[in-house]
């Protein structure tokens, strides 16, 4: 599904304590859907980083650019 040459992005604000972005940018195969690529960056951002806390709303979590 991706490919390599990934990177990976955080924004933190220190003053409220709060993630504010969270970016990756990947190559993919022509095929995968925005979708695909949505799932494994929940999946990431919930197992590997545990970035979705007390400090983050949902909405804030689940806003990302495509």
């Amino acid at each position: 599904m991706v490919l390599s040459d990934a990177k990976a992005q955080v924004s933190y604000d220190y003053d409220t304590g709060r993630i504010t972005t969270f970016l990756i940018s990947t190559q993919h195969q022509e095929d995968t859907s925005v979708m695909d690529i949505r799932q494994l960056v929940e999946a990431v951002m919930e197992t590997a980083g545990k970035i979705k806390n007390d400090n983050m709303s949902d909405q804030d979590f689940y806003n990302f650019k495509f």
